[in-house]
């Protein structure tokens, strides 16, 4: 099982690297948004870590019905892609856009930005070594494909792929035995109790985990699982879990 741990448990970098060392993790996600939006390559290549990269997730919208918002967003996402290829990771982590309330409207055009956006997306990122990976989003009013069953279908019709978050699709309604879906190519890891996209330590929310690992266990997935901790404590706990239940 391949584990690796998220930045966004904490905000000083440098010292949640060394703590990733000292728990013997293979792998991080770097989550390129404040405080740590401009990557320090002479810090990260430092380490021997196998990095992904999470685009920015503050104040992004690449659907927007904004041209101006929504070409900037779009210029994070190519950042992200660029930065990607320059430390050699090969996952580059992406959010869909949000409806927002005056939009509500136009949601179907919405939908068709943001499909369009997906395709430029992926245009850019070929022949970098680079794969954006579009993650399913938590049951937020305005958060789009919330709909993991329609977040697939529509990666499969362009040939691209998912970053499956498992507490975002609790909080979605999909049950555990429902947690396995063809595009899936990286796995978000955190629990929650189905009401709040809370990111609790494994283990102490209501989602059975040790249901959904064995399913994609079943399902052959080979990818990253990224423990998407609040903190760094949080992180601990949820690597013990996975000791004690045998799965590392």
């Amino acid at each position: 099982m391949n584990i690796g741990a998220s930045t966004l448990a904490s905000t000083d970098l440098e010292k949640f690297l060394d703590y990733c060392v000292d728990l013997d993790l293979d792998f991080v996600e770097l989550v390129k948004s404040y405080p740590n939006h401009d990557l320090d390559f002479d810090l990260l290549n430092s380490y021997d870590f196998t990095y992904s990269v999470h685009s920015p997730l503050i104040d992004m919208n690449i659907c927007s019905l904004t041209r101006s918002i929504r070409e900037a967003s779009m210029q994070e996402l190519k950042d992200s892609i660029d930065d990607a290829a320059r430390l050699g990771a090969r996952n580059v982590v992406i959010h869909p856009g949000k409806v927002s309330f005056l939009g509500q409207p136009y949601e179907d055009h919405i939908y068709d930005i943001c499909v369009d956006s997906f395709k430029e997306i992926h245009y850019y990122s070929s022949g970098t070594g680079v794969m954006p990976l579009i993650e399913n989003m938590p049951l937020i009013p305005g958060f789009m494909y919330t709909d993991i069953n329609r977040l697939n279908s529509t990666l499969d019709n362009l040939d691209m792929f998912m970053t499956f978050d498992i507490g975002h699709a609790y909080t979605a309604g999909f049950s555990e035995n429902e947690m396995y879906f063809p595009r899936i190519k990286h796995i978000h890891l955190h629990d929650n109790n189905g009401d709040d996209d809370s990111h609790l330590p494994l283990g102490e929310g209501s989602i059975d985990l040790k249901q959904v690992l064995y399913l994609l266990d079943e399902k052959n997935y080979k990818g990253t699982y990224i423990i998407e901790a609040n903190n760094p404590e949080s992180l601990k706990i949820s690597l013990e879990y996975l000791k004690n239940n045998n799965f590392i």
